[in-house]
């Protein structure tokens, strides 16, 4: 008789123990699920669409001189490049990606001076530097 006490004590304690860590887990869950970090670090960020494919991109250069942002198009073409050095920035939107040639807007700011560059696909280029 007394080890059938012994074994409904154990079994209904196991029960509790049970119970009690699937509240604690279930807890510990929610919480983790709302926590938000202040600062999310890494070396680069990619976002895909659907399929997986990179669209766009923060990396940085190696040797960590040069940051570079970029759009990329569903052809995997950079539409949109944004960059920050030592030697200045550069801001670059391209006009026509189905062509090999490159067409659209460069903006440059380095020490030396900026630039405006204008250029269309069939080579007419106009550079606007301040005098």
């Amino acid at each position: 008789m007394p080890s059938q006490k012994i074994n409904r004590f154990a079994l209904a304690l196991t029960a509790l123990n049970v119970v009690a860590m699937l509240g604690f887990w279930s807890q510990l869950q929610v919480t983790s699920a709302q926590a938000v970090p202040d600062v999310l670090r890494a070396k680069g960020l990619q976002i895909v669409d659907d399929g997986g494919n990179v669209r766009a991109q923060i990396i940085v250069q190696p040797g960590g001189d040069t940051v570079l942002f970029r759009l990329i198009d569903q052809k995997h073409k950079p539409l949109v490049k944004l960059g920050a050095g030592a030697d200045g920035s550069g801001l670059m939107l391209t006009g026509d990606p189905t062509t090999q040639e490159w067409s659209g807007i460069q903006v440059l700011a380095k020490p030396a001076g900026s630039t405006l560059r204008l250029l269309n696909v069939d080579g007419k280029e106009r550079v606007i530097k301040p005098e």
